[in-house]
């Protein structure tokens, strides 16, 4: 069986397709959460609640374009760890505590 040479811009293609992913996600499962609970929550809780969930979404679009243009550079060196996968994930771990404390304090008897 013939060895298939090594190939980086599959590599990071894929990288920048799970951002996309990333970001369809995140959209999808605000809205979802937004709509479900859309009259329990007082309208600053759902405004807080709704840009913190853009901002990500935007930061994630932001990293999967900037991904993305990786690819189409030839020999462009990239690093095993962006420095705005932290605040990423930091910001979601946010988004998701805040949204568990909001539904909790809707729905306690």
């Amino acid at each position: 069986m013939p060895e298939v040479p090594f190939s980086s811009g599959l590599a990071r293609e894929r990288t920048a397709l799970a951002w996309n992913r990333t970001a369809i996600g995140l959209l999808g499962n605000g809205i979802l959460v937004m709509v479900r609970h859309a009259g329990a929550f007082s309208t600053p809780v759902s405004v807080v609640l709704c840009a913190l969930c853009l901002c990500l979404v935007l930061a994630a679009a932001v990293q999967s374009f900037r991904r993305g243009r990786l690819v189409v550079t030839p020999n462009k060196e990239v690093g095993t760890c962006d420095r705005s996968v932290l605040p990423l994930g930091l910001g979601l771990v946010v988004l998701c505590l805040a949204t568990a404390v909001a539904v909790v304090l809707v729905h306690r008897p």
